[in-house]
């Protein structure tokens, strides 16, 4: 047991700051994504050592933690995905970005549920295309031309920021 407990420790450890950053990254609130995180990291151990343990527990749990963070933000979003007001920023304080990065993350913000969710896993927790696909429970073109749609705003609104 105390073997399954270590290795627990050490997933936990190394899949932390991706999974906190996913969520980051999908609701823009670093202290709402690290209470998402805990929530899934602990489902996690639940499963840890039963036959329902994920084959790729990483990958479970920032899946996990978006749809956690999907629900919370409809509940909480006030309108933004209606376009309402400005999107939020990212909460500078308590994530580690850098500096060209906070920009990002603030126009992630401004994009669709599902493009930020795409952008989220991908760039914000690092999971592969197909990953992302299964994930999003949508093929891997769809991902690709999610993204695509995704990175064709984030450059018109980067543009803005930087020259407008």
């Amino acid at each position: 047991m105390t073997g399954t407990s270590e290795d627990f420790s050490g997933w936990y450890e190394a899949a932390w700051p991706r999974i906190v950053r996913a969520v980051t990254v999908y609701l823009g609130s670093p202290s709402d994504a690290a209470d998402i995180a805990a929530e899934a990291a602990t489902r996690a151990l639940a499963r840890w050592d039963g036959p329902d343990r994920p084959a790729d527990p990483t990958t479970w749990a920032i899946v996990v933690a978006i749809n956690l963070a999907k629900r919370r933000g409809r509940r909480d979003q006030r309108g933004r995905e209606l376009g309402a007001g400005q999107p939020a920023a990212v909460d500078r304080s308590a994530v580690e970005l850098g500096a060209t990065d906070l920009d990002v993350w603030d126009a992630v913000q401004g994009l669709a549920p599902r493009e930020r969710e795409a952008v989220a896993l991908r760039y914000g927790s690092d999971l592969t295309e197909p990953a992302v696909a299964d994930a999003m429970g949508i093929t891997p073109g769809a991902v690709a031309a999610t993204l695509h749609r995704a990175r064709t705003k984030l450059r018109a609104a980067l543009s803005e920021t930087h020259h407008g």
